[in-house]
């Protein structure tokens, strides 16, 4: 069970008592332009809405972690035995220059790029340095194939599909070398009135709610009592999977019922490893490994 830290009101980090005060959801700016059903370089596509025209900087849409799906027409399959994807993760400010940290299954790698939204391109500035570790024979197969297909991108482009992004690296001719995925959970990001912990219905005076940032991978929030502020970290492997770490919260005394829904939504915030947008995106859901829903959400009407 991870741990949460109380805090002195007096002294903890910087949180706003209410919800309704933190600033409006971060969205990503990207729009779309794609009548003819065709992906540009650099571009976003997204099947589920109307053409538009396409605008994104290069953090808004490429920063975080990729899962690495196949290399050139080859899906990537781990041994059971190893535990974490091939990934690809990407640090990058607005113009698109940044850093490149990958993990291959074996090693990790990492470089400094400029992915440039305008004109689709991938420039690697100097070299990728890598760690020097061996493993079996298939996993060092895959960073081969990896490595090699890196050394040779050029240009990118995203496409977002049914509640996920996939990252295609491509080759001068246009050729995907490397295609990754991100699912979208930036549905979540804003304030949102807590309505249920597991079987505790919570009234619509209460004042627990909880805001998520996705870009900046943080949560801060209220549990009827106290201020309570953590970290989110996405989890790629699993549709909408995220979890929350690092959790604090400040230690008022509150009556008893108040302090038992904080209690609740503490060890429910723990058990959290995904989510899920219903009714038009409206409302969410948190839901346990067990595909059980833990935290029920209703989106914080904007004059709060």
């Amino acid at each position: 069970m991870r741990n949460i830290t109380t805090i002195i009101a007096a002294t903890c980090i910087v949180a706003l008592s209410s919800c309704g005060s933190q600033k409006n959801a971060v969205t990503s700016t990207t729009t779309v332009n794609d009548a003819a059903h065709t992906v540009k370089p650099g571009h976003v596509h997204d099947n589920n809405v109307q053409p538009a025209t396409p605008t994104h900087t290069a953090s808004s849409v490429l920063n975080g972690e990729w899962v690495v799906l196949d290399i050139e027409g080859q899906a990537v399959v781990l041994a059971p035995e190893q535990d974490n994807s091939v990934s690809i993760t990407l640090n990058l400010n607005d113009a698109g220059d940044g850093t490149l940290f990958c993990h291959t299954g074996c090693n990790y790698i990492n470089g400094n790029v400029t992915f440039a939204p305008a004109a689709g391109t991938v420039t690697v500035n100097g070299s990728y340095i890598s760690t020097m570790m061996a493993c079996d024979d298939a996993t060092m197969a895959i960073e081969q194939s990896l490595t090699g297909a890196l050394d040779r991108v050029t240009a990118y482009k995203v496409e977002h599909i049914s509640g996920a992004y996939f990252l295609y690296l491509n080759d001068a001719t246009g050729k995907t070398l490397v295609t990754t995925r991100r699912w979208d959970n930036n549905f979540l990001n804003g304030a949102w009135n807590i309505t249920r912990v597991g079987d505790i219905n919570v009234g619509a005076d209460s004042e627990a709610c909880l805001v998520f940032d996705i870009n900046e991978e943080r949560i801060h929030g209220n549990t009827g009592c106290n201020i309570i502020n953590g970290s989110l970290r996405l989890i790629d492997t699993r549709i909408n999977g995220l979890e929350f770490t690092d959790l604090a919260t400040t230690r008022m005394a509150c009556p008893e019922p108040v302090m038992a829904l904080e209690q609740s939504l503490l060890l429910a915030l723990e058990e959290v490893t995904s989510c899920q947008a219903e009714d038009n995106g409206n409302t969410a859901v948190l839901m346990d490994a067990d595909n059980k829903p833990v935290i029920k959400l209703k989106r914080m009407a904007i004059n709060r």
